[in-house]
């Protein structure tokens, strides 16, 4: 009896823990609205001319000094003021130019650029993004990406459909 006991707790101790990893899981790389994105900006940061926008070495990959340089000039042109800080106009007003010749796609600005993605990024509720608070969110992406810790975003852990398996 002590032992049937034992191993419906130990069974449900199992089964709670693969439930809890693979919720888990779907919060991190899923199509899931999470404390970091939202499921129409990840698919919209995850693609390969987007990779190549930020590809500033040129290595077919987009390397931690990439990404940083990179997420600190879309900051700075949403920081049209230049003080350092974004308010809600200012992070909301989208480029009408952004396109093939601009920083950003016009889905990533659009999809960056909303309420949303602000709200996710000002955790203080003031209604205000610093260039700080904005690169320290944008690393937690890059961070979740680089699945395999090197520094690096290959199109294996960049890239949407390669990522998932999708199209």
């Amino acid at each position: 009896m002590t032992s049937m006991k034992n191993l419906r707790k130990a069974a449900l101790t199992l089964g709670l823990a693969l439930l809890a990893t693979g919720a888990a899981y779907a919060q991190t790389y899923g199509t899931a609205t999470t404390d970091i994105w939202n499921t129409d900006f990840q698919k919209a940061f995850m693609t390969e001319k987007e990779m190549h926008m930020m590809d500033m070495s040129h290595k077919g990959m987009v390397t931690k000094a990439d990404y940083d340089t990179y997420m600190g000039k879309v900051f700075d042109m949403m920081d049209r003021k230049h003080r350092g800080m974004l308010d809600e106009a200012d992070y909301t007003a989208v480029d009408a130019q952004a396109g093939s010749s601009n920083i950003w796609t016009a889905d990533f600005q659009k999809t960056l650029r909303s309420l949303s993605m602000m709200h996710t990024i000002d955790k203080s509720g003031k209604g205000m993004v610093s260039k700080a608070d904005f690169m320290a969110h944008m690393d937690k992406i890059f961070d979740m990406l680089d699945k395999d810790h090197n520094g690096m975003l290959e199109a294996n852990e960049f890239i949407y459909e390669k990522v998932f398996g999708v199209k």
